[in-house]
């Protein structure tokens, strides 16, 4: 006779057989065991439960793969229109002022003001991600998966993004047999809303330490305008179309990058 169950029943009857305890104080290793008469049906029923845990957290570090992949696809997109937008008023600009040699023309002083534009360079980049990270996580309407990986250069937000996920991973595990009213799905749901709080405090906080390095830069880059005074002024026009172009390539390359690891990382 063909026995049918609901999935709560049948949920709640394999739990109540099945008994899991910790292989030792510290570690990630657990013992399951499951009472029962049929010894083939026990044996088929651990190894299926083993086999659904693992394709289980492979499914979850890949949702966090693709929601990277796609930040950075996002990302990718308005640079490369920023790059076609600087290349064409490059070109215009050199066309209608004659400045078709900028290497020749800005000499020396020009190459070693770009020199000491590349910490700059790595503060705007870092400036990118932060802004676009804190956008993600303002603009989520429910609990989500964040962006990780990404190439921000700070522990504690990298520690926090993390720390989130795991207990988006979790939540939205449990919300597959209950519901959002679950003492233990209030309870994460609180400690999420906590999570993204301390997110926003601790990215606000690298933004703004950016900031004032970016601001430093300035200062300093004031002082070394006098390498550069004789300039004519279309070169200096020129020459700040060329920095940000490089600041723009320069992230663009850097994302492809970690494109490319998120894309490994999924496939592996």
């Amino acid at each position: 006779t063909l026995f049918r169950s609901s999935l709560n029943n049948a949920v709640a009857s394999l739990r109540s057989r099945l008994s899991v305890t910790p292989a030792t104080q510290q570690g990630e290793i657990v013992n399951l065991s499951i009472n029962g008469t049929n010894r083939d049906l026990n044996e088929t029923i651990l190894n299926t439960l083993m086999n659904v845990l693992a394709e289980d957290q492979v499914l979850d570090k890949r949702e966090i793969s693709e929601i990277s992949i796609e930040f950075i696809d996002d990302r990718l997109k308005g640079l490369t229109e920023s790059i076609d937008t600087i290349s064409k008023n490059t070109i215009e600009y050199q066309m209608a002022n004659g400045i078709f040699d900028p290497a020749t023309q800005t000499g020396n002083a020009l190459s070693n003001i770009i020199k000491g534009q590349e910490e700059a360079f790595v503060l705007e980049i870092q400036l990118e991600l932060a802004t676009g990270l804190l956008e993600k996580i303002k603009g989520q309407v429910q609990y989500e998966l964040l962006p990780a990986n990404i190439g921000i250069d700070n522990i504690s937000v990298n520690t926090l993004v993390d720390s989130y996920n795991e207990v988006v991973t979790q939540r939205n595990s449990l919300l597959v047999s209950t519901t959002k009213q679950s003492p233990v799905i209030m309870q994460l749901s609180s400690q999420l809303e906590n999570a993204k709080a301390a997110i926003i405090i601790g990215v606000n906080r690298y933004v703004e330490g950016l900031q004032l390095s970016l601001d430093k830069y300035k200062q300093l880059e004031n002082k070394t305008r006098g390498l550069v005074a004789g300039l004519p002024s279309k070169e200096s026009t020129l020459k700040s179309y060329a920095r940000r172009f490089m600041i723009v390539e320069e992230l663009y390359v850097f994302l492809l990058q970690r494109k490319e690891e998120a894309s490994i990382s999924y496939i592996s």
